[in-house]
């Protein structure tokens, strides 16, 4: 019976709508510590910045990245196998790619996991001391001085890339399947169907 409701339940449930509202919210609280200095602390501890080790949001964050990498693979794979190469097939593999890189990315390739020590240039120039990207102090490689307005902007890649991250997902997740659904990309389709008929008529 529990099996039955919980099924009942998935089904009913929105899950590209539950999964656009909580990447909207971690967008939010990215964004707040940009625009509001006085939030900057509260959201660097739940966007996990400034933090050394794996919290529990980014293991979280490691193991999804992990699973989509592998969920790729075997799409790609099926894709291969009915279709040789296609664009599906493209795609498919760009985003194994993709996730695996984000997934590396997340652990900081091991560095934790493994307990290896990071060089000094990766504790000049990461704000966590990581083997990332996504934590580089831009701030330090420019080399501004911290009195400059913007250092702090730009002490931590992440204080960019999370509300970036989350813009471009609620526009993919959201705001486009939106557009879609309202029949836009139809009437675009349509408008410029009827501009290629102009042009083919006045040749």
């Amino acid at each position: 019976m529990a099996e039955k409701n919980m099924q009942v339940f998935l089904k009913k449930l929105n899950r590209p709508l539950l999964a656009t509202w909580i990447v909207l919210v971690f967008f939010l609280i990215s964004l707040s510590g940009i625009l509001f200095p006085s939030l900057e602390t509260w959201s660097s501890h739940v966007a996990n910045r400034n933090y050394n080790g794996e919290g529990l949001i980014e293991i979280i964050e490691a193991v999804c990245w992990l699973s989509s990498c592998i969920l790729y693979i075997f799409l790609l794979r099926f894709e291969y196998k009915k279709n040789k190469w296609n664009l599906a097939g493209f795609w498919y593999g760009f985003f194994a790619v993709f996730c695996f890189f984000a997934f590396g990315e997340e652990i900081s390739w091991g560095q934790n996991l493994f307990g290896f020590e990071p060089t000094e240039s990766v504790k000049v120039y990461n704000q966590q001391k990581e083997y990332n990207l996504h934590n580089l102090n831009i701030s330090e490689i420019f080399g501004l001085n911290k009195s400059n307005p913007i250092y702090r902007y730009l002490k931590n890649f992440t204080t960019i890339l999370n509300p970036l991250f989350y813009l471009t997902c609620t526009i993919i997740w959201f705001i486009i399947p939106l557009m879609k659904r309202a029949g836009k990309f139809l009437k675009y389709k349509t408008q410029l169907s009827q501009t290629k008929n102009i042009f083919n008529m006045l040749k």
